[in-house]
């Protein structure tokens, strides 16, 4: 009895509630991803030029002045999501490269002059202290304080005094892992790809083979595309129309394209060109500086940074502008769908609180089959006179004494034996009748039976 009242908290154990998150397939997750990088082109300009949108431009300059990267958007409705593996879009990456060892430094009366030579862009201590202006396809960016004998700030290209950077916009194919746990998204850039494309009149474009299937691989190698679907991730595509559009009959023929649209990601020359003509626009001008001085250009004296520039706080800034440009671009194509979990209440068992149970339930089990065994057996058991009335017939009822021929008889089997080889009478004895035994030989008297 006691041992059963343990058995109330054990048991209680073994049942555990706790909160846990399960799937929810009634409801969907998306976040935005692109298969067309677009610099958000807008009105005609010049021959395959457009300006840029407004609202593009503001995107692009607020993630030039907000330090913290900008995030794109997504859908989960209960806050925690997931999405399957890598997954793709089209953006824009930057790439900023340090050629501070080309400059060739001179001096003047009163001045000391830096130069690039390839293309002669020149900053001089005090009045041009800081200049950017479009070079090709990119931006270049130079510093001029002094010749070493003087530091600008406590930085690499302060302490030197000089410093120069070639940086570039670029569509690239973007790759991510993601996730959102309690509504806060997580999203890891794995890689980038700026240089597997191919160039056809106006369009770039690119073809990710890993979503290929079995009809496109031979198709392509058909048409003399070599690669390897085991190796190849991304393959130059020439394809001289707009993905999107490629598999309208007006145009199908001429396209001659088997791709399915959502493998190949590309650009627009136009939004190539319109984009680097307003970056040109956007970082150029010089800046001077001395003792308390500063004048230029509003975007200068924020790359800048009152002398605390350096070639890591241009690379991020470069950097941030076309994260700004990417999270925009995304939100205005496609999505990549994924799964919803919800917060539910979950049960599980810990097995190790069954011991005690079991091992009370075992061990009455046991017991039980002991006791059954024993019972049944025809030695030790003084319950077996129970079920026969020969331990009533031999006992000499009305006295006390010695119990006659039963005495040292243990069990019922022996007495059922002893009941076979005797001859009793039922006589009157001490004026008590009871059964009497008689010699065998003897006949009985009346009474006797």
């Amino acid at each position: 009895m006691i041992l059963t009242l343990l058995l109330v908290p054990f048991t209680q154990q073994i049942v555990r509630f706790y909160s846990c998150i399960v799937p929810d397939p009634t409801l969907n997750a998306s976040i935005p991803k692109a298969n067309f990088a677009s610099a958000g082109s807008s009105m005609h300009i010049g021959a395959g030029l457009n300006s840029l949108s407004p609202h593009v431009q503001a995107v692009m300059n607020s993630g030039i002045y907000d330090n913290s990267p900008k995030q794109v958007s997504f859908t989960c409705p209960t806050g925690n999501c997931t999405f399957d593996g890598v997954y793709h879009s089209m953006g824009w990456c930057s790439h900023c490269v340090d050629v501070s060892d080309q400059i060739e430094i001179s001096s003047s009366p009163g001045f000391s002059n830096f130069t690039l030579p390839s293309s002669n862009l020149t900053a001089t201590a005090g009045y041009r202290t800081f200049v950017m202006e479009p070079f090709g396809d990119g931006i270049q960016a130079i510093l001029g304080w002094g010749n070493g004998s003087s530091k600008l700030a406590d930085t690499p290209w302060g302490n030197r005094a000089y410093g120069t950077a070639e940086c570039k916009i670029q569509p690239c194919i973007r790759s991510y892992t993601g996730t959102i746990e309690t509504g806060n998204l997580t999203e890891s850039l794995v890689s980038t790809y700026m240089t597997t494309w191919q160039p056809n009149n106006f369009w770039s474009s690119s073809i990710n083979v890993s979503y290929l299937n079995n009809a496109e691989r031979r198709t392509l190698h058909d048409a003399g595309y070599e690669f390897d679907p085991e190796k190849t991730t991304w393959l130059a595509y020439n394809l001289s129309a707009d993905a999107k559009d490629a598999f309208n009959p007006t145009i199908l023929n001429s396209t001659e394209t088997t791709v399915r649209p959502e493998c190949i990601y590309q650009v627009f020359y136009t939004e190539l060109r319109s984009l680097n003509t307003y970056l040109g626009t956007l970082f150029s001008g010089a800046l001077g500086f001395g003792p308390g001085a500063l004048g230029g250009a509003t975007m200068l004296q924020y790359i800048f940074e009152e002398g605390n520039f350096t070639f890591s706080s241009l690379d991020d800034t470069f950097s941030r502008l076309a994260q700004a440009l990417t999270v925009w671009n995304r939100e205005q194509d496609g999505n990549v769908t994924g799964h919803a979990y919800r917060s539910d209440t979950c049960v599980s068992a810990r097995w190790a609180w069954l011991a005690y149970p079991l091992t009370l339930v075992l061990g009455t089990m046991v017991f039980l089959a002991w006791t059954i065994d024993h019972t049944r057996k025809d030695e030790g058991s003084a319950q077996d006179y129970k079920s026969s009335p020969l331990a009533l017939l031999f006992h000499r009822l009305g006295g006390v004494g010695s119990e006659g021929p039963t005495c040292g008889i243990e069990s019922k089997g022996k007495l059922q034996k002893k009941a076979k080889t005797m001859r009793v009478a039922f006589q009157s004895t001490n004026k008590v009748w009871r059964f009497v035994e008689v010699e065998p030989s003897q006949n009985p008297k009346i009474g006797d039976t």
